[in-house]
């Protein structure tokens, strides 16, 4: 494409797919939360809204929607979806919407302070899981997943939400307690990314609600009072603001008419409520900002800034979005293409949106090293720049649009295995965004009939849109410039001509040869294996290597998928430390850019838009090769994780590989030593599990070479194969064929091959504390753990230690959160080891300030000898039992969880599968004075205790410089 031809394109016009923004007359932001449903607006698409959904108001405008679903059965997901959220504050009202979330459960006209979430407990739907909240910029919405269709636990959960829209007690003593909580989870969000990226919001966009966020500010939440809450809310919470949605296994017969007898009494809103518009302050045509922070990594961006717009055609806005869509991919395509090349960065993305919402606009942005920050910005511009001077080629569209519908045939797939809870989750996220809720098969159709739209030139059309705005320019890491530096160099590049985009060679499937067909195919024999409510019908042989092979169909829990591993070599727990860190390391450069010789670019040629995957990777048991794609493309699967494993690092391209993650790892660890969040990740293993359970880091990376990868990759798969798991929706037949012709030949592993050589040391009673000297916010992590090691060896201990862990957890979140309000989600977990001969630990961790660290550590540790002191009591047990017994239930719907399990089952030779079959059985028959002797079993010794912290109050005191040898500055 010439220069002439770009000037008479960017003359030219297509109102319907690339509208001049400058022109147009923006309606208030969020105008459409006007109480109507997409599909019955006058400027709506004609797109048929789903038949299977009923749609319904109240008379006093209330909208409500059923959605009918079996997954899980007997289980309905319920939404209070209140279109009011932080862009509806004024700045002295900051985080008010958020507060009222939190203050929802904290007591309503008719429930008490925590009997919101006792009787959901008591029908089965556990605090935190399946009773949550949230609030967006654009909405507040109150969640309950129900283990129950019955009308009398749907009644008792609508009432609970009646009364979250109009009767929360908002209780002054209630709401400082709350408010404690609030700043904590303020805290624990808090990072010095976060920072950095308000402070670029901030320069472009202003003191905003679109740049405040939810959370709000401490002096806001702070200030906050019962008064100034409860204006905003009766202001706010209306009902033509309110969207009731059920997902589940019930239909609209039962659910009308409790909507109709619940909600149908809330106020008819006196007058429609004015929809708020932000005045976004008027940036620079031309912004820069350099951020030096404490890391040794990179972001360079250039985004490209529009006027805010909101003239909404539904029609027009669902092209605009295809054609977004695509020139997305198609800079995408390339961007990943030059990564095949170069290591200029480390990752590279185009996103943005940019015709309409809050903040429309293009960007480019990459990841890379410091000292190559001016390399990284040459290559984004060069890549926008050649789109322009250039153009993109018809071929280009056709492979994007090829995706895109390839990416809608899977979810159309997907609609078939979604639990109620997502689906209640992507109706309120489409509701509030003004989309029509449509069956895949609509859009599916909508893409056909523009199709003939979707040209080179449109997709050019909207890249010049894209690309036409005010520019702002971000460089944002371990950089030493200033903005000057930044400008002078932008300006120098933009005066080159780019070289127009040219693909590289590429390789075709399969490019090795293929074994020749077997004579024989080995005999399958049927094996029932026992699974939560009943058993699975799995077929399993021995292919002629001796390698064991099953094969798990199961076409009702995973339609049109397939997911398959190959097993080989030794795992972790059979390595030495350095052999383990070197196979670790070995591991992730085998797995970089595409299987074999593929590159990321030829990948997206060949399966752009399939929900395809191949892994390389290694656990405690083996190494394993493993993958997943649509049903026809399940032959190309297999064949691509025989190519991965028969050739796991080919010459052409291995040195890109290496350097390049060795690269990304350098940066990675550089964030990780200067957090209190990164650096407790890295020294939590290490402390707790022994030395040998360290993360490979940079200096580790530095050590190994290319050719003890090269070593690895070669002699893991010369250790043989320990087992093949194909499972999903597959032919039988021809999978058994395809599997013995690739890997009939190949050896199965022996059994003696494996000896366990690493061990895991538990602290004992050991304390760590470290000081983060980098971290810029007041932040500590206390974990405490005690010794728990389970062996397989009774069902029962099992089940019990599943109740323990649920008293611990709920205990812990009630005295942490609930009375303390030292932290906002508290955890506490059991873990255990298979391969290491059962090693466990029970943790707890709270995330909190540096000032209640200590008061943290004391309480935590307090709650452990009172529990193993006093045990728990039947009352306390039974509270708890029936959720566990929901959430197992629930497990049994998950194909993919229990092929996991399967696979474990029959590498290991533990239990596993028969052990979670009997969970159901064995949790109901637990005790509490069975849970009380595990209390006093794993709590009553000294906890083993790691802290880290950071923060401006001055670093550590004098006597934290000077204590014992378990304490650290980093």
């Amino acid at each position: 494409m010439t220069d002439a031809d770009h000037d008479s394109l960017r003359s030219s016009s297509d109102s319907s797919l690339a509208p001049d923004s400058s022109e147009m007359t923006s309606r208030p932001d969020f105008f459409w939360y006007d109480g109507m449903w997409a599909h019955e607006r006058p400027n709506g698409r004609g797109i048929t809204p789903d038949p299977g959904t009923t749609f319904g108001r109240l008379a006093n405008g209330l909208r409500w929607a059923a959605i009918p679903n079996s997954l899980p059965k007997g289980h309905v997901s319920l939404r209070l979806d209140v279109q009011a959220g932080s862009f509806m504050e004024t700045a002295e009202e900051g985080g008010y919407a958020h507060i009222i979330e939190h203050m929802a459960f904290r007591g309503t006209a008719r429930f008490g302070p925590g009997e919101v979430e006792e009787s959901l407990l008591a029908r089965g739907a556990s605090f935190g899981w399946d009773v949550n909240a949230y609030t967006s910029m654009e909405a507040t919405v109150y969640m309950i997943d129900l283990p129950s269709a019955e009308k009398e636990a749907l009644r008792h959960a609508l009432t609970v939400l009646r009364d979250f829209a109009d009767a929360i007690a908002f209780d002054p003593d209630e709401l400082e307690a709350e408010k404690a909580v609030i700043l904590e989870e303020m805290r624990a969000r808090d990072n010095e990314s976060a920072q950095s990226h308000l402070a670029w919001k901030t320069l472009l966009y202003g003191e905003s609600p679109l740049v405040r966020g939810p959370i709000g500010r401490e002096e806001t939440v702070r200030g906050a009072t019962s008064a100034s809450l409860r204006r905003f809310y009766e202001k706010w919470y209306r009902a033509d603001r309110m969207i009731v949605v059920a997902a589940g296994d019930t239909g609209a017969d039962v659910l009308e008419p409790l909507i109709g007898e619940i909600f149908g009494s809330l106020a008819v809103p006196a007058s429609p409520l004015p929809f708020p518009s932000v005045k976004v302050r008027r940036h620079e045509r031309e912004t820069f900002m350099v951020q030096k922070r404490p890391m040794d990594s990179a972001t360079v961006e250039v985004r490209t800034l529009r006027p805010r717009h909101y003239e909404r055609s539904l029609q027009e806005t669902a092209v605009r979005t295809v054609v977004e869509a695509l020139a997305r991919a198609c800079m995408n395509y390339r961007m990943g293409s030059r990564a095949d090349e170069i290591c200029h960065w480390t990752a590279a993305e185009f996103i943005g949106s940019w015709i309409e919402g809050p903040f429309p606009q293009s960007i480019l942005t990459a990841r890379c090293s410091g000292g190559r920050w001016r390399e990284a910005l040459a290559d984004l511009l060069e890549e926008r720049d050649a789109a322009l001077a250039w153009g993109i080629t018809q071929e280009e569209v056709d492979r994007a649009v090829r995706g895109m519908e390839q990416s809608m045939l899977t979810r159309l797939n997907d609609e078939k295995l979604r639990y109620s809870g997502a689906i209640a989750a992507d109706f309120v996220s489409r509701a509030n965004s003004d989309e029509i809720w449509c069956l895949e098969t609509e859009r599916l159709g909508e893409l056909e009939r523009m199709r003939s739209r979707l040209t080179a030139e449109t997709i050019d059309r909207a890249l010049q849109n894209a690309f036409d705005g005010d520019v702002a320019v971000l460089v944002s890491g371990g950089v030493e410039a200033a903005e000057a530096d930044l400008s002078g160099l932008y300006h120098e590049l933009i005066c080159r001509k780019p070289a127009r985009f040219t693909e590289l060679d590429s390789v075709d499937m399969p490019y090795l040869p293929l074994p020749d067909m077997p004579a024989e195919l080995p005999e399958l024999e049927k094996v029932e294996v026992p699974v939560p409510c009943g058993t699975m019908t799995v077929l399993e042989t021995v292919l002629p290597g001796g390698v064991g092979l099953t094969l798990v169909p199961m076409p009702d829990k995973r339609p049109g998928v397939v997911s398959a591993a190959v097993a080989f070599g030794r795992g972790a727990a059979f390595m030495t430390d350095s052999e383990a860190e070197t196979a670790d390391f070995a591991s992730a450069v085998l797995e970089e850019r595409g299987p074999g010789l593929l590159t990321w670019q030829d990948w997206n040629r060949l399966y752009a838009g399939r929900d395809m995957g191949v892994n390389e990777s290694l656990d405690d048991w083996s190494a394993s090769v493993s993958g997943w794609a649509p049903r026809e493309n399940a032959a190309d699967l297999v064949t691509l994780l025989w190519t991965q494993y028969t050739d796991p690092l080919p010459e052409s391209g291995a040195e890109h590989r290496f350097s390049h993650l060795q690269e990304r790892c350098a940066l990675v660890q550089s964030r990780v030593r200067k957090t209190v969040s990164g650096v407790h990740s890295s020294l939590y293993d290490p402390f707790f599990y022994g030395a040998a359970f360290r993360e490979v880091d940079a200096d580790v990376a530095a050590d190994i070479s290319l050719e003890q990868v090269a070593a690895y990759a070669r002699d893991s798969r010369a250790m043989g194969i320990q087992r093949i798991q194909v499972s999903g929706d597959f032919d039988t037949d021809e999978m058994l064929a395809l599997v013995t012709r690739l890997f009939g030949s190949c050896p199965a592993m022996r059994t003696d091959a494996r000896q366990r050589t690493r061990q895991c040391v538990f602290p004992e009673g050991q304390s760590k504390t470290v000081f983060v000297e980098g971290e810029r916010i007041n932040k500590a992590i206390v974990s405490l753990a005690w010794r728990a090691d389970f062996r397989w060896e009774d069902a029962h201990v099992l089940a019990a230690r599943n109740l323990f862990t649920d008293v611990l957890s709920e205990r812990l979140r009630h005295l942490i959160r609930g009375e303390m309000g030292a932290a906002y989600v508290p955890v506490a977990q059991c873990h255990s080891l298979e391969a290491y001969e059962g090693y466990g630990i029970v943790h707890m961790q709270v995330v909190t300030s540096r000032e209640r660290m200590q008061e943290a550590r004391d309480a935590m540790a307090g709650l452990a000898r009172e529990f193993a002191e006093k045990g728990v009591d039947s009352a306390e047990l039974e509270r708890l039992r029936r959720p566990l017994m929901e959430a197992w239930k629930a497990g049994a719907g998950d194909g993919l969880h229990l092929c996991s399990l399967l696979l474990l089952d029959r590498m290991s030779g533990l239990p596993i599968m028969n052990f979670m079959a009997r969970q159901g059985d064995e949790i109901a028959t637990v005790t509490a004075e069975e849970v009380s002797a595990l209390a006093r079993e794993y709590l009553s010794d000294e906890p083993a205790c790691l802290m880290v912290e950071g923060g401006p109050l001055g670093g550590p005191t004098e006597e934290e410089q000077g204590g014992d040898a378990g304490e650290d500055i980093l």
